[in-house]
């Protein structure tokens, strides 16, 4: 074996370790924060339903703290993975300005257009029955407390929490790596995934390229946050209508 020959395989071998090393990290930045989340929700649930709280309050509230947790999470990730200086310019509100306006207003339509068929013919071909699984009855839904920490779960919390672990600090590290388009295909696959129905898993990777593209556009995670808080407010509004 020739000087060259070592020198390509010393290279391939190193390629092949640092590829291994994303993908770990890339791992590790989605299920750490979620572990902790599922754990932190089942303690909390245990302990709010020992305090003599309904069931229904008591999930939400339980959401609600494993929600927070998970974003204090994400954001130390996302300081070690990244740096904070990164961080805060993803959320800076510098970046809101007219510029934004058509590609948010583009990524709305497109979300609403392709989402609801794609939703409808998911469960028609991979029907589940998890959609019918509530965690609230009739006497729920006049309840101005669980109706508000329902509100701030799907509304705030959510697209907050996701847009930070998915367009953030996974997009961010796997563009910072491979590429935009990578990135963003690998990082929607793994949202469409954590919503487990299959229905919801096809809507969400959806949805995660559209907000991938603009956070892409728009170098913020603020356009994404207010497109998914959007799209989950109407989501938030079907389930007292169906």
């Amino acid at each position: 074996m020739n000087t060259s020959e070592i020198v390509e395989l010393e290279m391939d071998v190193t390629r092949n370790d640092t590829n291994g090393r994303i993908i770990w990290t890339t791992l590790v930045n989605v299920f750490v924060p979620y572990s902790v989340m599922i754990f932190s929700s089942i303690i909390a649930y245990d302990l709010l339903l020992s305090l003599g709280q309904t069931k229904d309050i008591t999930s939400e509230l339980s959401f609600v703290i494993s929600g927070i947790i998970f974003f204090l999470i994400v954001i130390h990730r996302y300081s070690i993975t990244m740096g904070i200086e990164k961080l805060y310019s993803s959320f800076s509100l510098e970046k809101l300005t007219l510029a934004v306006i058509l590609p948010m207003s583009i990524i709305i339509v497109v979300d609403f257009l392709g989402s609801i068929p794609l939703g409808i013919i998911a469960d028609i071909l991979f029907p589940s029955g998890m959609e019918q699984i509530t965690i609230y009855d009739d006497s729920s839904l006049t309840n101005p407390v669980y109706l508000s920490l329902l509100f701030i779960t799907i509304v705030i919390i959510a697209p907050i929490t996701e847009e930070l672990a998915f367009r953030g600090l996974i997009l961010d590290y796997l563009n910072h790596n491979y590429g935009k388009w990578p990135a963003i295909i690998v990082s929607s696959i793994l949202f469409g995934v954590i919503h487990i129905i299959p229905a919801a898993i096809v809507v969400a990777t959806f949805g995660g390229l559209l907000y991938g593209w603009l956070r892409i556009k728009t170098d913020s995670l603020w356009p994404g946050i207010l497109c998914h808080s959007l799209w989950n407010s109407f989501v938030f509004v079907m389930m007292f209508l169906i």
